[in-house]
C-alpha cells in the first residue's frame, strides 16, 4: 500500500479477481492520505464496521469486531507512534498507554 492505493497485490495463485480487484482500486488517492495530512484521513474504510456495530447493538449481538479485538489495533497504532517518537522499538503487549510528548502544544 502506499497511502491508500495498493500497489502490489499478489497471492499464490492469482486471479481473475485479484486483476480486476487492483484495476479498480488504483489511483484511488485523492486526499493525499494520512502520511501526508492525518486529517485527510477518510471514514470509508471503517463504514462498514461502523454499520455491523449498529447493527449488532439494535440485534443485540456481538459485532464482528470486538472492543477487544479492536483494541489491538489502537494498541499497534499506539506504539507506532511510541516508536516514530522514541526512535526504539517498541515490544507489545504495552505494559500502559504511552504518554505524549512532542504532540502536547508548547505555549
Amino acid at each position: 500500500m502506499r497511502e491508500e492505493d495498493i500497489i502490489r497485490w499478489e497471492f499464490a495463485k492469482k486471479t481473475k479477481a485479484d486483476e480486476e480487484l487492483l484495476a479498480r482500486m488504483a489511483g484511488k488517492t485523492h486526499t493525499g492520505g494520512g502520511a501526508a495530512d492525518p486529517k485527510a484521513i477518510g471514514h470509508h474504510g471503517h463504514t462498514k464496521l461502523f454499520q455491523d456495530f449498529l447493527n449488532a447493538i439494535k440485534k443485540k449481538k456481538q459485532p464482528l469486531v470486538n472492543g477487544h479485538e479492536g483494541r489491538k489495533s489502537v494498541e499497534v497504532i499506539l506504539a507506532i507512534y511510541k516508536a516514530a517518537e522514541t526512535g526504539k522499538a517498541v515490544k507489545l503487549p504495552l505494559e500502559k498507554d504511552p504518554k505524549w510528548t512532542s504532540r502536547v502544544a508548547k505555549k
